[in-house]
């Protein structure tokens, strides 16, 4: 079974009581929002990895959700789109006209 189908558990005593302090970098850059526009930062933010700590030894650690491993691709997706956009067709486009 895949990890990203069972509840996160502890890496360092395996404990499953676990306390969630939420999405990493809670806060999120008004300038990327600005340059990446609302999609591509939604799916930036959906990616980032949700924090946990565990109630017994006290080891905070991180783990992606599965919609946040769907989002990553995503991103990473349009990213490469964009690119590839950039670099084959809007050059295209200036030595036709």
């Amino acid at each position: 079974m895949s990890d990203y189908c069972r509840s996160p558990v502890c890496p360092d005593c395996g404990s499953t009581q676990l306390i969630s302090h939420g999405k990493r970098n809670a806060l999120y850059p008004v300038g990327c929002l600005c340059i990446l526009g609302w999609k591509l930062a939604m799916a930036h933010k959906a990616s980032s990895p949700m924090e946990y700590e565990c109630a017994l030894c006290h080891q905070r650690f991180t783990k992606r959700t599965k919609g946040g491993i769907v989002a990553l691709w995503i991103f990473v997706g349009l990213i490469l789109v964009l690119m590839g956009f950039t670099a084959w067709v809007v050059p295209y486009l200036a030595h036709a006209h």
